[in-house]
């Protein structure tokens, strides 16, 4: 798995700071201690967009990976 970006979070966020809406198909993005509701706003992202991402957590880091 070859990371693309890695996201290091600060606590006062800005979701457009994330680089979803620049991922190419393939691409994969670790965030870093992420929200709790990272993970819903990924997938909620993703339909109303009409893209699709696979997302995974590991030792509390998220990986997002594009789909479609």
């Amino acid at each position: 798995m070859k990371v693309t970006h890695v996201l290091e979070l600060p606590p006062n966020f800005d979701r457009k700071d994330w680089p979803l809406k620049d991922m190419k198909v393939g691409q994969i993005v670790c965030i870093s201690n992420p929200p709790a509701h990272a993970q819903v706003y990924v997938h909620v992202y993703a339909s109303k967009v009409n893209k699709k991402f696979k997302t995974k957590t590991v030792d509390g880091d998220l990986f997002i990976t594009r789909k479609l």
